[in-house]
């Protein structure tokens, strides 16, 4: 493929310097000069032909002829190669399925004073990566050895060949692309006599014989993307004629060779009308879930059920669920994400802890690659929602979710279903209303609901008992659904703003808002951030360090930037340290003057004592729209760029450890330019963030805009 034979380039330059750059075939029109490199795939006769010249240099002459055969002839090339042979259909031949294939050819060879080679050449591809593999029969000037020791040997017809395996990493610091591994069969003996003129080599490649030789010595196997004949010369002279091609081979359905394949590649499954791709309710048995440990137990149960008449009942152990990562789709970066909710119940005396795991399986050990905390509540039903992961593409490794309680306790699942994570907001959540989740409304909800009330905390960001849709757990809550249930009113009305709740730390676009939260790889509900549709949140955090939110935004067609907002914040400190404040509000404005000129300029309205201390009170103090603040500025110059770095600090920084704190504001960042006497600077982002340094808390910010103040004027 035209794409393999571009990172050939940049792989084997850079690398082992085997192969060169590669130039404009006679089948191109010599007024056709690119600046990247020549390429052109085929089929004649039933064979798939490929045709790469780096940089178009040099002569290169390549023509189809008789017996599946070709004629090749370069000059003043940097790099170059042909191949003919097969080509696949991307992710629908697993090399491990091929039993047999051949590849027999005759050639004549003419590079024996020249860097070149010439055999069997390919490429495979699996999840998030790469395997280019080469067969080298005969070669030029010199035997490629990688200037490393071989990795083995074997003898494949009569020939023995040394096996080697390298990856291309000079790519990796600048490009996203996955990495590629290449994988080698050098031969002994050259097949091609080094005399002068032109030699004969012929040979029956038996490539899966290379397959089992790699996959014992380690190397990872892929989907197939093409294999073939090759010649690839690198800085040199020559001319190569194939005088004859055939190919045979066998695939079946099964494995092989190498290791067993755990699933088989299929198209994803639809979701159903509520956008779940996996949902099970327990009323019938099913063969994806069921218990793990040495004692555990597993049935389908009707002694607790949150909905239908029964559950499954997990004793002694942990329930799990065989994921098939293929039911999912990829997202646009080629990741298979997921959210899995789930109702639980337990028979303890308190409130306790489930891990929910993901877990991979290769040759019967395990690994556990993720982890998401929730909380059992004692004595009702809990809803786990959220619970997100990141699937492996990997049809060789196992993958299962599992659920174990922190404590030995039996407990039930019901309601289990999972979706592509970029869904999950759309499936429907419990009816506003019922706490019981008997799906209607009524005294014994008002009850379910005192009982909550009296457990919950100062603020508390809750989905399953909230009636007015904010997302909150208080009175207003209990004064809603009370007046509903006594007739006082008709309906509970819709929330005037849609919420999106997370737990943990995310980073994410929700409703056109992109968000960043950080809590020390804290995945639990004592982590909670509640997103509005307008941009706003909220958020309430224990047992963890540190939380930061921010929200970020890039300005299009911006001149003067403001941003406002309003909220409450409390933090109670539970380290006895050195930071005296409990949080940090910081407001950044990124701007730009001409194609150079960068400035930043960070407001911070609330920090700790020791961001200024540091400078020994030191700094000059501005006056800016009537308030003061401690000023550092600082310029460099990084190449052609000069930037410019204010940082202003509040003389009076909110929200002191243990106070209820009120803060509302709107950072004029025109204003603020005018005092620091710079001009024609264009804003390019803008930043909100908060933090919160050892304390638990609660935050509540119910407005934050990025204005354009000077077309609002207009």
């Amino acid at each position: 493929m035209a794409i393999g034979f571009r990172r050939t380039a940049a792989a084997l330059t850079a690398g082992m310097c085997l192969l060169g750059a590669v130039n404009i075939p006679s089948v191109m029109p010599t007024a056709q000069v690119y600046a990247a490199d020549f390429t052109e795939n085929g089929t004649a006769d039933g064979y798939y032909y490929e045709l790469w010249n780096q940089d178009y240099a040099g002569e290169f002459n390549y023509e189809n002829t008789e017996n599946n055969g070709f004629t090749f002839s370069w000059d003043g090339i940097v790099n170059a190669l042909v191949l003919k042979g097969d080509s696949f259909k991307r992710n629908t031949l697993f090399a491990s399925r091929i039993k047999e294939y051949n590849v027999t050819y005759d050639a004549d060879v003419n590079y024996m004073d020249g860097s070149a080679f010439a055999g069997v050449y390919g490429w495979m591809e699996k999840p998030n990566a790469y395997m280019e593999f080469y067969i080298i029969d005969s070669w030029g000037s010199w035997r490629p050895n990688l200037d490393k020791e071989p990795l083995g040997s074997f003898e494949s017809n009569g020939i023995t060949y040394d096996i080697y395996k390298d990856i291309r990493s000079q790519m990796a610091c600048f490009s996203a692309e996955p990495p590629t591994y290449m994988y080698y069969s050098i031969a002994h003996e050259n097949l091609a006599e080094k005399t002068d003129g032109v030699c004969n080599v012929k040979n029956t490649v038996n490539i899966v014989d290379h397959f089992k030789a790699w996959s014992e010595a380690g190397f990872e196997l892929g989907y197939m993307y093409d294999a073939g004949f090759s010649v690839q010369p690198y800085r040199s002279k020559g001319e190569a004629k194939l005088n004859s091609l055939s190919i045979s081979k066998e695939i079946t359905d099964n494995t092989n060779y190498g290791p067993e394949e755990v699933y088989t590649f299929h198209e994803p499954k639809e979701p159903d009308e509520e956008g779940r791709v996996e949902y099970i309710d327990f009323e019938a048995e099913n063969p994806k879930v069921g218990a793990v440990g040495e004692n555990a137990s597993a049935v389908y149960d009707s002694e607790h059920s949150f909905s239908g008449e029964k559950a499954m009942h997990v004793s002694g152990g942990s329930f799990e669920y065989k994921i098939d990562p293929y039911d999912f789709k990829k997202d646009e970066y080629g990741c298979r994400d997921i959210a899995v909710g789930m109702k639980l119940y337990h028979n303890g005396d308190k409130d306790i802890k489930f891990n929910a795991q993901l877990i991979t399986s290769r040759d019967d050990k395990e690994n556990i690659v993720g982890i998401c905390l929730r909380t059992g509540v004692q004595n009702r039903w809990s809803s786990f929602e959220n619970i997100s992961f990141a699937l492996n593409n990997d049809i060789f490794l196992g993958q299962f979710l599992r659920i174990t309680a922190s404590e030995p306790v039996d407990f039930w699942i019901d309601d289990f279903y999972i979706v592509n994570a970029e869904d999950y907001p759309k499936v429907p959540k419990r009816i506003r209303g019922d706490m019981n989740g008997d799906k209607k409304i009524d005294i014994y909800d008002v009850i379910a609901l005192r009982k909550e009330l009296l457990r919950a905390g100062e603020f508390n960001i809750c989905s399953d008992f909230d009636v007015n849709g904010d997302c909150k757990l208080d009175i207003s809550d209990l004064v809603l659904l009370t007046g509903f249930v006594l007739g006082r009113t008709d309906s509970i009305p819709e929330p005037e703003r849609e919420i999106f709740l997370d737990y943990g730390g995310f980073n994410k676009t929700l409703n056109g808002e992109n968000f960043e939260v950080n809590a020390r790889n804290d995945r639990s509900d004592n982590v909670k951030t509640a997103v509005r549709s307008d941009g706003s949140f909220m958020a309430d955090w224990h047992g963890t360090d540190y939380y930061e939110v921010k929200r970020y935004k890039w300005l299009e067609d911006f001149d003067e930037l403001s941003i406002r907002y309003s909220g409450i914040a409390k933090t109670v400190s539970h380290k006895d340290d050195r930071y005296k404040k409990g949080v940090e509000l910081k407001i950044t404005g990124h701007f730009k003057k001409n194609y150079n000129e960068i400035l930043y300029i960070f407001v911070n309205e609330g920090y700790s004592e020791d961001a200024i201390d540091y400078y020994n009170a030191s700094l000059d103090i501005i006056d800016i729209g009537g308030k003061k603040y401690y000023m550092e500025r600082k310029e460099e110059e990084l190449g052609s760029e000069v930037i410019t770095r204010v940082w202003l600090y509040c003389t009076e920084s909110f929200n002191e450890s243990d106070e209820l704190s009120n803060t509302q504001n709107e950072v004029d960042f025109a204003e603020i330019m005018k005092a620091l006497d710079v001009e024609g600077y264009k804003p390019k982002e803008g930043y909100f963030e908060f933090s919160a340094r050892n304390a638990d808390g609660y935050v509540d910010f119910d407005e934050i805009s990025f204005n354009d103040k000077s077309k609002k004027a207009e």
